[in-house]
């Protein structure tokens, strides 16, 4: 029901790769079989490390780390176009996500259209937006393509 009638795709696929040669974990997902839909949809990859706190996340902005807790008010807190990915450091150590294909990431939660001054709750992950028709300038609206998203983590 949720291909036929919201457009969601027919068949999902996520390969995990752990090369021998380095600390690092590939991602590849794909969708394949997915309808034109006219009701609003959004598909997102998301990922919840356990992390000590909050503070350690920063994301590559234009090539600059920006902690999303310091957005300022009446900035998008929710929602970011982010270069190459995602960091986050504590002193227990450190990881990134790299992505390959979807430069859209929300913080805390998947959100669209959420414009308020909460901060985002980090301890729930990131949240990479894959496909959405809410925005008419970044995705067709009767998107009905297979799709294909390439993610690395790195210790």
């Amino acid at each position: 029901e949720s291909s036929v009638t919201y457009g969601c795709p027919a068949r999902l696929f996520m390969e995990v790769d752990f090369p021998r040669s380095d600390k690092t974990v590939l991602i590849n997902f794909q969708w394949f079989e997915k309808r034109a839909s006219r009701p609003t949809e959004a598909l997102w990859l998301s990922f919840r490390p356990r992390v000590s706190g909050s503070n350690g996340w920063t994301l590559d902005k234009m090539g600059e780390p920006i902690s999303p807790l310091e957005v300022i008010r009446n900035g998008n807190r929710k929602l970011h176009a982010i270069q190459t990915g995602v960091k986050y450091q504590d002193d227990a150590g450190r990881f990134t996500i790299e992505s390959l294909d979807a430069p859209l990431v929300a913080p805390g939660e998947m959100s669209l259209l959420d414009f308020n001054n909460r901060q985002p709750p980090l301890k729930k992950g990131m949240h990479f937006n894959l496909f959405n028709n809410v925005f008419g300038t970044n995705f067709p609206n009767w998107f009905e393509e297979d799709g294909r998203f390439r993610f690395v983590l790195r210790s």
